[in-house]
């Protein structure tokens, strides 16, 4: 066994950096998913974060199908995420563009909300920092899960086999 290198305090983690990226669908519709690990650290403060995602979007008027299955996706991500906080276990996720997109917003509007001059718990504190050092490597998932779906699409362009994709 290799010995572990420890992170430097103000050096971030590269949570999502070890990740795979597949084609999932069928041959007419193919879409490409990043699968990552998140380990048990992280799985509560993004939980919290999706059910907030999930509080607001039920609060609105969902006027498209699209809203809807998008609000469907992040409760789905939240429930898996959720069931793992309470495990205290990490979570092994598929994540689309869309779907990687949804949880950075969820992130990132958490910490907007919430991280404010006035009292918050040390509890809250603590979530609030997590989110912040996650957000910069969920945007980094999101573009690179965008870039995977744009090669994905080229390669549909130009008539090659999708389902032998890796990235």
């Amino acid at each position: 066994m290799e010995p572990t290198r420890e992170q430097p305090q103000d050096e971030p983690a590269d949570v999502f950096g070890d990740r795979e990226f597949v084609v999932s669908g069928d041959e007419q519709h193919p879409f490409v998913e990043a699968l990552v690990d998140v380990d048990a650290r992280h799985v509560t403060p993004l939980a919290d974060a999706l059910s907030a995602a999930v509080s607001r979007f039920s609060a609105i008027e969902l006027t498209t199908t699209g809203d809807v299955l998008r609000l469907a996706r992040v409760r789905d991500l939240h429930d898996r995420f959720a069931e793992a906080a309470r495990a205290h276990a990490g979570v092994r996720a598929r994540l689309s563009f869309a779907l990687a997109q949804a949880l950075t917003e969820a992130v990132s509007a958490y910490v907007a909300e919430r991280d404010i001059e006035s009292y918050q718990s040390p509890e809250e504190r603590e979530r609030i920092a997590t989110l912040r050092e996650l957000t910069g490597p969920l945007f980094d998932l999101t573009a690179d899960c965008h870039g995977a779906a744009d090669e994905l699409q080229a390669r549909i362009d130009a008539g090659l086999p999708v389902f032998l994709l890796r990235r």
